[in-house]
């Protein structure tokens, strides 16, 4: 149990770890990456939590500018009222399109005349139009006809603790659900570099091995990359060509495990 856990960092010094890859089950290999994936998806997430400055002035700042141009919005019978009914627009700062709310508006939505207007949101009493790239999408907000609320700039000021720490813990999860999904296609994109760079390799080498053997040794090439990864992210300066790098890497660590099983295959053979 205790050679499995210390598989990944056996894998950065030690060759016979890819020899024992070989000879292991298909089963016991898919166990290590899982074990990778978990490992460095724990890792990646504390370096971002460490080096992410702290996020309450950010959203203090963001709370208080959407409540200075906030309008007075009920939620009522199931459909918004904002401004008493009134068209209210306003551009946030940074951008150039504009945030509208005509929630009394009776007459058709015709996307192209919101794009025209230079119109980014548009809000009416059930539904919200988004501008993406040129496109206008619409989402029926489907609200309780139950709820009775009364939102404005003052509500967000009052509740701005509440509403920053809600936004941080909807971010944190975001992370933790998120983070894994990216270490796994980084891992998807590592072993097929590894498999060409080994697959040059054995060109050279000319060693006996199959393709689940390369397979195999390329699985657990991942830990070595994993570090060098790790280290571009937790260094102070960056670090350019990374993926040239890691092929590289790759190139290299395959060199030195192919020409291993060849010469013992050759003591075998000699024996």
């Amino acid at each position: 149990m205790a050679d499995f856990l210390l598989s990944p960092f056996k894998a950065i010094y030690n060759l016979n770890t890819y020899i024992k890859a070989t000879k292991q089950s298909f089963w016991k290999t898919l166990l290590f990456l899982v074990y990778l994936l978990v490992a460095f998806s724990i890792l990646f997430f504390a370096v971002i939590l460490i080096k992410t400055p702290p996020l309450t002035p950010f959203f203090k700042e963001i709370t208080e500018q959407v409540a200075q141009v906030m309008p007075d919005i009920e939620i009522k019978d199931g459909k918004l009222t904002a401004n008493n009914g009134q068209l209210y627009e306003f551009t946030p700062e940074g951008l150039d399109q504009k945030i509208v709310f005509d929630t009394s508006r009776t007459e058709p939505v015709y996307p192209t005349q919101i794009v025209q207007e230079g119109i980014g949101i548009l809000i009416t009493d059930t539904t919200i139009y988004m501008v993406r790239d040129g496109q206008v999408q619409s989402y029926d907000m489907n609200l309780d006809k139950n709820t009775n609320i009364t939102l404005n700039g003052q509500y967000i000021l009052d509740n701005e603790e509440e509403i920053i720490n809600y936004i941080k813990r909807v971010l944190f999860l975001a992370a933790v659900l998120l983070i894994p999904f990216m270490v796994l296609f980084l891992m998807g994109f590592l072993i097929i570099l590894a498999i060409i760079a080994t697959a040059i390799s054995q060109l050279f080498v000319k060693a006996e091995v199959s393709f689940g053997d390369v397979c195999s040794i390329c699985c657990y090439l991942l830990a070595p990359a994993f570090l060098f990864f790790f280290l571009v992210i937790i260094l102070p300066f960056n670090i350019p060509f990374v993926w040239p790098i890691c092929f590289v890497l790759f190139m290299v660590y395959s060199q030195f495990i192919l020409n291993k099983i060849k010469a013992e295959q050759s003591k075998t053979n000699e024996e």
